[in-house]
């Protein structure tokens, strides 16, 4: 196996394994999901994340839904509701296994809907009820799915980069280890590797929710040198 290869299934290893057994009954809307979402990747950068994508992920599907919504009210949205949202601790909530973690996130954003018309509520109570089941409760997970696809207009340009927001970091990681000069390694080989970690520097970036700081620290990279990246993306 190529050090690429070895490192991109380690990514792939990260990202939930699909589960032995789930219901069919949200099956069609968990890997529609997934699919919208690698539409919006670039396989030469994030390579092959969701292997054997027939069997569903019901929290992987959850937590990108989850992710959309919140990056696209983070941008959009004007309510309570909304800016509770935008607050750092429930993006690490939404990406948390974590009860204790997922909990009273769920439970802020289930005490601010009252006084919100139903519709304006109905992503945020998802997103609670979610939180506060276990993580890997296929109900919740199917419902808050089924809503993102039925406004799906609205939501799909945020999926790709959801994904990064949850995965990119680690990626990053991966190909800045991969990218560093190594005796005897062709030049060829060095610059295809620094292009890719170019690439999704920037993807990160455009994500949003990371500072520079910690970006240039996961790339390997000098403040001047990632400045230069983003301002030619």
């Amino acid at each position: 196996m190529s050090e690429t290869s070895t490192r991109r299934t380690s990514l792939a290893c990260a990202i939930e394994s699909a589960p032995a057994s789930v219901s069919p009954l949200y099956s069609g809307e968990w890997t529609s999901l997934l699919n919208a979402t690698l539409s919006r990747l670039d396989p030469d950068v994030v390579g092959q994340p969701y292997p054997n994508l027939q069997r569903p992920r019901p929290t992987e599907a959850a937590r990108l839904a989850a992710h959309a919504i919140r990056l696209h009210q983070r941008r959009h949205g004007d309510n309570r509701a909304a800016w509770a949202l935008s607050e750092p601790s429930i993006g690490h909530a939404i990406s948390s296994s974590d009860n204790d973690i997922r909990f009273p996130e769920g439970l802020l954003l289930l005490r601010l809907l009252p006084g919100l018309d139903h519709a304006e509520a109905e992503p945020f109570r998802l997103i609670g009820k979610w939180l506060t089941a276990e993580p890997g409760d296929e109900a919740s997970s199917g419902h808050l799915v089924r809503w993102l696809r039925m406004q799906w207009p609205q939501f799909e340009p945020e999926l790709g980069q959801a994904w990064w927001v949850m995965h990119g970091d680690q990626l990053i990681a991966e190909l800045a280890e991969g990218s560093e000069a190594k005796p005897g390694r062709p030049a060829s080989a060095e610059e295809l590797e620094r292009g890719r970690l170019r690439a999704a520097v920037c993807q990160r970036w455009t994500a949003g929710e990371i500072a520079k700081t910690r970006l240039a620290a996961l790339a390997k990279v000098s403040r001047p040198t990632l400045d230069a990246w983003l301002s030619s993306s």
